[in-house]
């Protein structure tokens, strides 16, 4: 049993790739519009790296806590698969935030 290693990947690039491209439209479109004022470009980075950093380890705590061992394990591997992708993930959408903030 468990998650099958396709739905393990599709998770870690939703959660690397779909949400860094949400939060980094958002912020540009909240800057831009005037709705919120324009950051230091240290704040503003530190926040955009806050929505490209893999998930947590909080719902494995939570796993272990209810005595959930099929959910631990099931937790750790996709953990495994987000941090193993998140080392090219992260360079990358660094390097594409400061391209959007200094151009």
């Amino acid at each position: 049993g468990g998650l099958d290693i396709a739905v393990v990947v599709g998770i870690a690039l939703v959660r690397l790739v779909a949400l860094p491209a949400v939060g980094l439209a958002t912020m540009w479109l909240l800057v831009g519009s005037g709705a919120v004022p324009p950051l230091d470009p240290l704040a503003e980075f530190v926040t955009l790296i806050q929505f490209t950093t893999p998930t947590g380890l909080a719902i494995t705590t939570i796993c272990v806590l209810h005595g959930n061992e099929a959910g631990v394990r099931e937790t750790a591997r996709i953990y495994l698969c987000q941090w193993v992708l998140a080392i090219p993930a992260v360079t990358a959408w660094m390097m594409a935030y400061m391209v959007v903030r200094f151009r």
